[in-house]
């Protein structure tokens, strides 16, 4: 299903595109767009918290790769920061499509037209694998709940986990979490949100994150489309169309290291650990070069 839906889905500076796949005897390998700034699991655990603008920013990227997997039928199903790497100039890239689905295949796809009460819905296809699919602590309570005429709101899960991870960036916390996975449970189905006194953030961060984690899929954020967060006022000073294009900097983009700066620190596997792999002898001007001790093969 991965290959499948990247395979058809247009290139996006958001989204890590699939560049091929081939197989030997004994491995099938994927080979996609390289990411050289790791992902934000690592920028989170490499601070205490984000500062808002800080959050903004990835926040900010990770709703245009969901504004582009929306449009296109998809649903991540698996979002977490482990799955949001950072590309060119630090912004955010969604990968790891294992768990991804068509709308029109798993989901009740829902449609409120703009200025308008009525809800237009298309019956699904099919039903695939929906039970407590994802990473528990991004999971959806839907996930969780007993099927309801077995109508689901794909999207809606994908904006929930977005919910969990702006928490997460802003206070280093999980909004539901418990060592005891039926007391998390519990948490999640009632969605209580509490924020730590010791973090300060604004009125309008904290009513985000509650419509973003709006326990009932039909009252939450982005169920019914990308625009309702695009027109939230905490983007009043953004400019989408800037984020789309990447013009933007990211705040924190000096404290990442590049691919310029990663190779010597995290070396390609030693051949004897990949079976097969040919190992070639430097270019002249490599065998000078001061930050590595060059080595006879």
């Amino acid at each position: 299903m991965e290959r499948s839906i990247l395979t058809e889905l247009p290139w996006n500076p958001f989204i890590c595109g699939l560049i091929g796949t081939f197989v030997d005897p004994l491995n099938l390998y994927y080979a996609f767009e390289f990411c050289p700034k790791n992902s934000l699991r690592d920028a989170l655990d490499s601070r205490d918290i984000f500062q808002p603008n800080v959050a903004q920013f990835y926040f900010c990227g990770v709703v245009a790769g969901l504004a582009f997997l929306h449009d296109h039928d998809i649903v991540h199903r698996d979002l977490k920061p482990e799955n949001v790497f950072l590309g060119p100039g630090g912004y955010p890239v969604i990968g790891d499509f294992g768990t991804a689905r068509r709308i029109s295949d798993d989901f009740v796809r829902l449609k409120r037209p703009r200025g308008q009460a009525e809800i237009e819905a298309t019956d699904p296809a099919g039903y695939c694998d929906w039970r407590e699919v994802g990473t528990f602590v991004y999971s959806a309570p839907e996930i969780y709940s007993a099927p309801n005429d077995t109508q689901y709101f794909g999207p809606s899960i994908d904006w929930w986990a977005a919910g969990i991870m702006l928490y997460e960036m802003l206070t280093r916390k999980y909004p539901f979490y418990s060592k005891n996975r039926k007391k998390m449970h519990a948490m999640i189905q009632r969605g209580k949100v509490k924020w730590p006194g010791n973090i300060v953030v604004g009125k309008t961060i904290k009513a985000l994150v509650a419509s973003l984690l709006a326990v009932d899929p039909m009252e939450r954020m982005g169920t019914y489309g990308v625009q309702e967060v695009l027109d939230y006022p905490w983007f009043k000073n953004v400019d989408w169309v800037k984020i789309q294009s990447r013009e933007y900097t990211c705040p924190v983009d000096k404290d990442v290291l590049g691919p310029g700066e990663r190779w010597h620190r995290h070396p390609l596997p030693k051949r004897e650990i990949v079976l097969g792999l040919n190992v070639v002898e430097p270019s002249l001007e490599l065998r000078y070069d001061e930050r590595f001790k060059y080595k006879e093969i």
